[in-house]
C-alpha cells in the first residue's frame, strides 16, 4: 500500500523533521517519528511538538492531531 504523502512532502507541509526510530524495549519495532521545527527566529513557536506512526499515513494523522491539541481554534 502506498502512502498518501511522501516523507519530504510531510516535512515541507508541517515544517518538521521526520525520521525512522525504534522502540526502547527488546522488540525493537521500527516506526516513523516527527519533530516539529521552530518557524520563528526566537525558536519558541512550533506548529506541534512531536508525533509518531507505524507508516507515513498514520504519522500524518498523528501530526494533525498534535496540531489540533496545540493550536487555538476560533469558532465563528
Amino acid at each position: 500500500m502506498q502512502n498518501k504523502y511522501s516523507r519530504k512532502q510531510l516535512e515541507e507541509l508541517y515544517n518538521c523533521k521526520i525520521f525512522k526510530t525504534t522502540t526502547c524495549n527488546e522488540d525493537n519495532y521500527v516506526f516513523w517519528a516527527a519533530q516539529g521545527l521552530p518557524f520563528t527566529e526566537n525558536g519558541e513557536n512550533r506548529l506541534f511538538g512531536d508525533a509518531c506512526g507505524w507508516d507515513l499515513d498514520e504519522l500524518h494523522e498523528d501530526i494533525r492531531n498534535a496540531i489540533r491539541e496545540t493550536c487555538i481554534v476560533f469558532d465563528a
